[in-house]
Order: C-alpha cells, then sequence, then structure tokens
C-alpha cells in the first residue's frame, strides 16, 4: 500500500506540473507569449538528459548487473529499447496526425497519442519514488517536474492548432496530466506487487524519456541563431542534476 501511495505522489509531481502548464494557458494574456518566457525549455531538457541516464539507465543497469547472470541484465537492455520503441513509434503517429488534414476526429485521436506519450512520464517517478530513496529519486521528479510546466502549455497550443476549442484543448493537456499520475500510480504498485520490476520499470522509463529528451535537444539545437545559447542551457541543465547527484 505504500509503494501505490509513493507512486501516486511521483504521478501527481509529474501531471501536476502539466496541469499547472496548461491553467497558463487559459488565461489569454499568456497564449501570445513564447514559451521560452516561461522556462527555458533547453535548461529543462538537459536536466532530462542527465536524470534520464544517472537516476534511470545507470540504475537499471547496475542494478541487473552481477558479471555471471547475463539474464537479468539482457533483461534491463530490452526494456530500455523497448522505452526508445514506444516512443519512437507514437512520435510517428504523432506526426502523421499532425500533417493530416480534414478529418474532425484528428484531435481525438492526437489527445490519445499523446496521452500514451506521457506514460512513461508519470512511470519513472512513481517508480524511483516507490522503490529508491528520496536522494535518489528527486533528479528525476524535479527533473520532470520542470519540463512538464512547459510541455503542459505548449500540449494545448498543439491541441488549439490542430482545431480544437479552447476549453477542448485545455482538457486533452489536463488529460495528458492525468495519465501522468496513472503512470505513477502503476509505476508504485508494480514495485510494490512485482518482486524485483524496479531496474526493468527504470529501463523503460529511462529509454523513453532519454528518446524524447534527444529528439527535442535536435530540434532545439538545429535552429542556427537559437543554438549556442540552447547548448550553454542545455549544459547548465545536465550540470545541475550531476551537482544534485554527486551531493545526495
Amino acid at each position: 500500500m505504500e509503494s501505490i501511495l509513493l507512486g501516486t505522489i511521483g504521478g501527481l509531481s509529474s501531471g501536476g506540473a502539466t496541469c499547472l502548464g496548461t491553467l497558463l494557458f487559459l488565461i489569454p494574456t499568456w497564449r501570445g507569449k513564447k514559451i521560452d518566457h516561461l522556462i527555458s525549455i533547453e535548461f529543462a531538457l538537459g536536466m532530462m538528459l542527465a536524470a534520464s541516464v544517472f537516476s534511470l539507465l545507470l540504475p537499471s543497469l547496475s542494478e541487473t548487473w552481477t558479471g555471471t547472470d547475463l539474464g537479468h541484465f539482457a533483461g534491463a537492455l530490452v526494456s530500455i529499447l523497448l522505452g526508445v520503441l514506444f516512443i519512437s513509434h507514437l512520435g510517428k503517429i504523432l506526426s502523421d496526425f499532425t500533417s493530416f488534414k480534414g478529418d474532425s476526429q484528428r484531435p481525438v485521436l492526437f489527445i490519445v497519442a499523446m496521452m500514451l506519450h506521457n506514460l512513461p512520464e508519470g512511470v519513472a517517478p512513481g517508480a524511483a519514488l516507490a522503490g529508491m530513496s528520496l536522494d535518489q529519486s528527486l533528479p528525476i521528479i524535479g527533473a520532470i517536474a520542470l519540463q512538464n510546466l512547459p510541455e503542459g502549455f505548449t500540449t494545448a497550443l498543439a491541441f488549439r492548432a490542430l482545431g480544437a476549442s479552447t476549453g477542448v484543448a485545455a482538457l486533452g493537456s489536463f488529460a495528458s496530466g492525468g495519465v501522468e499520475l496513472i503512470g505513477g500510480v502503476i509505476g508504485g504498485s508494480l514495485v510494490g506487487m512485482v518482486d524485483g520490476v524496479l531496474p526493468y520499470l527504470l529501463g523503460f522509463a529511462g529509454g523513453a524519456m532519454i528518446t524524447v529528451s534527444i529528439r527535442e535537444t535536435w530540434e532545439q539545437l538545429s535552429i542556427p541563431q537559437n543554438r549556442k545559447r540552447a547548448f550553454v542551457q542545455l549544459l547548465a541543465g545536465a550540470f545541475l542534476i550531476l551537482l544534485f547527484s554527486a551531493f545526495t
């Protein structure tokens, strides 16, 4: 029961940040602002990259590496690959939705895909908080929450761009935050019920998160006038997680 509660708290931290960003979308004066006025996306991505590696992927691999029996280690590698494939496939689906014209159900399908896309962002903090110490789980919780604040805002804008009304766009973004809460409950529940599942949950969530982070980082660095500033802020975000990991 305790692991479910901790997983719920982890999911709330992630989904709550998404919902907070969505609330800003509902303020008329905020809709015309650039998201960089809210928070540096590059800084948050730097935190996400470092947290994915040091708080998810490395713990997943280190907990399954024994030096003799490679079965569990191979399982962790497979879980990471599944996380990568999960996000890569959903990314293609989302791209197809945004390029397809004239379908009245397109916003609904986009909402479903976005909710699935956000599931690992709830599983990661839920599983980490339920199965790891607070010092170990805080970097990943903080990085995801910081990244989800502008994500909630931009998700609502994406729904709006697809032709959804302001209310439907906000509901879609709120729903994606709600799925992160569900992901946290799932992560916490599995940690509590299935012995030894934590490394594989961390691997799946880490593979999914690092795929999202790398893809978004590539997009930010591909803008010539933004490249130098983005690179510096990426390093700053990653360095913050490194410092946090070193002193906890």
